[in-house]
């Protein structure tokens, strides 16, 4: 499984944007990422220098989307979001055994991608502005929430 780690210094700042014409979230400043990790078919991009996430991009229909009220995360951290272990280039799934559902409240406008029941020991860490990494207390991704501007 893949394993995650945090570090405490400031989320990359810019906009993410769904395109309701491609069904695709979109992070501007466009960065350098030559490891993805894949959720569904939501890349998150990370720099093979630093080992951080530096964007998210990729196809989310919103025909996949259930809707229902969720409980956005109480307490979010500001930080780095770290991939542990040895990685080339390439991508990797998070989701090898199953298709993450997706999730949308309509009143708060965010998107959960993955399971949106987050337990008090989860660390909850907002990696780019406005995308938050749920992790566990493993440090396995359990949830991707984001809260993008609708084009």
């Amino acid at each position: 499984m893949i394993l995650f780690d945090i570090n405490d210094k400031k989320s990359v700042r810019g906009l993410i944007n769904y395109s309701e014409v491609e069904s695709a979230l979109d992070f501007i400043p466009k960065a350098n990422s030559d490891i993805i990790i894949l959720i569904n078919y939501i890349n998150i991009g990370f720099d093979s220098d630093t080992m951080s996430a530096n964007q998210i991009w990729g196809f989310l229909p919103k025909e996949s989307w259930k809707m229902q009220k969720l409980d956005i995360p109480k307490t979010i951290h500001e930080g780095e979001l770290i991939l542990k272990g040895e990685y080339d280039s390439g991508s990797w799934r998070v989701d090898k055994d199953k298709i993450w559902q997706t999730y949308y409240d309509t009143e708060k406008q965010w998107v959960c991608i993955g399971n949106p029941v987050i337990k008090e020991s989860f660390f909850c860490i907002e990696i780019l502005e406005n995308v938050v990494a749920v992790l566990n207390e493993s440090k396995h991704l359990k949830s991707l929430w984001v809260q993008p501007n609708f084009i």
